[in-house]
């Protein structure tokens, strides 16, 4: 994907300079005889300039994403390497959006609700009732990858449980994103686009 990104740019730059009228590679105006100064092949370069811009701004998909049917949930190396991971523990949903944000717009995400259904089914979570409600709370191997189920307050200050992803589990679930998305297709958790 950065390899595209780049040509893209490079593609850009140049047909922005020649719907100017300038060399590309040397910064000089193209004479006025010449064909690529001509008015409407300028006027070409410039539109193929905003193609290229829009398809950079929409993360180097050729067709809007809105336009068609979101592919099933895939992930590249590098895109996996693009999602930041917070030295702070954090909740799923939040891993889940830097999940999405890294990944094309035209592939289905993850929700967090996928990955802690694959986490239970790893046996790192597990479900537990208490004052009526069922919830996941962390496992003693899910503790040894960095799951803690922590007690926080609410503004109004009443207890609840939360459960926390530190690097470790952080990293962890990045790692098996393609295994969760295979997980969520088979056990049928995956949900609309």
């Amino acid at each position: 994907m950065k390899l595209e990104e780049e040509r893209l740019n490079t593609t850009m730059t140049y047909l922005n300079k020649l719907s100017l009228g300038t060399d590309p590679f040397t910064g000089e105006e193209i004479s006025e005889d010449s064909l690529l100064n001509n008015v409407y092949l300028s006027r070409s370069f410039r539109y193929a300039a905003d193609i290229m811009e829009a398809i950079l701004k929409n993360r180097c998909c050729i067709t809007p994403y809105t336009s068609r049917k979101k592919r099933e949930f895939h992930i590249t190396e590098e895109e996996k390497k693009s999602i930041p991971i917070s030295s702070d523990p954090i909740g799923i949903s939040v891993l889940a959006n830097r999940v999405a944000a890294a990944i094309c717009p035209d592939v289905k995400g993850l929700p967090g609700v996928q990955m802690t259904s694959w986490l239970e089914d790893m046996g790192l979570l597990k479900t537990v009732t208490g004052n009526g409600e069922k919830m996941k709370v962390a496992t003693e191997d899910g503790n040894a990858v960095g799951i803690v189920t922590a007690e926080l307050l609410t503004r109004d200050g009443r207890k609840y449980k939360k459960n926390l992803y530190d690097e470790t589990a952080q990293r962890f679930i990045i790692e098996n994103l393609e295994i969760i998305g295979e997980y969520s297709r088979r056990t049928g958790t995956a949900l609309p686009a």
